[in-house]
């Protein structure tokens, strides 16, 4: 299941970090094949700014639609079907669902499950300038009980450390929720926050799996959750990725 948790420029997957992995060949389907033989962003090749991963979605909802034009019939828009095309072809997955949440639907989300106890580990601003200018509050050390709005913040902040920080923290944040909440009930307030309408909430899971996914997410509750991280650290180089040796992280994770 492909999940986009808050924002569209953070892009996660069950059980994996697939944030900047880019700036060459992205590997798809055909339809992102047909406009970027090469791959997306090979020779810097792309309509948005950022030839990057976190740009696709951007990139085929408003300069290529027409590379998924059955996208809403299907429950679904163009950047999304985009997004699933480099995922599949990242990480050789069959992606066959997606969950979309705005940050404001993800925060209301919190807040409807009454919160949740996250363990800072480093002190995070909230707020302000790449210099740390106008920091509202921070963070601090230490096991904090927040509600959705400083929830994510935490998992969203930028400045005073890195995008791999920023990944870890979503990381905890979703690994929280995942232990700290009952499936059913969550399943039930995700269907509130989706039915309020003042936020952006999609899927294409049929109303008929919901319950499967339930139980299923019961049973983990027990388990710890694996990752396979796309960073350096792990021999991926996010400007000339190779497409291989990551999907031979992920095969061995998954045997």
């Amino acid at each position: 299941m492909l999940l986009f948790p808050a924002a569209y420029d953070d892009f996660g997957a069950v059980g994996m970090e697939l944030v900047k992995v880019g700036r060459r060949a992205v590997p798809g389907r055909l339809a992102m094949n047909a406009v970027y033989p090469d791959g997306y962003g090979y020779g810097n090749r792309c309509d948005v700014d950022v030839c990057m991963l976190n740009s696709i979605y951007t990139e085929v909802a408003l300069k290529s639609p027409e590379m998924h034009p059955n996208a809403s019939a299907d429950n679904s828009d163009p950047g999304i079907e985009g997004m699933r095309d480099a995922a599949s072809g990242i990480t050789g997955l069959t992606i066959q669902y997606y969950v979309l949440i705005d940050m404001q639907g993800f925060s209301d989300l919190i807040d409807s499950l009454g919160g949740v106890d996250i363990t800072v580990t480093d002190r995070v601003p909230l707020g302000g300038d790449e210099a740390l200018n106008d920091v509202a509050e921070w963070f601090e050390p230490g096991k904090q009980h927040m509600d959705g709005y400083h929830a994510t913040w935490y998992a969203r902040s930028r400045h005073g450390t890195s995008d791999y920080d920023r990944m870890a923290r979503q990381r905890i944040l979703q690994e929280a929720i995942l232990k700290q909440f009952n499936p059913a009930n969550v399943l039930t307030k995700f269907q509130g926050v989706a039915q309020a309408g003042q936020q952006v909430v999609k899927t294409d899971v049929p109303q008929g799996m919901l319950g499967y996914f339930a139980n299923l997410a019961g049973k983990t509750r027990d388990l710890s959750v694996g990752t396979v991280e796309l960073v350096p650290d792990n021999g991926v180089d996010p400007q000339n990725p190779d497409y291989d040796y990551i999907r031979g992280l992920i095969a061995t994770a998954l045997t």
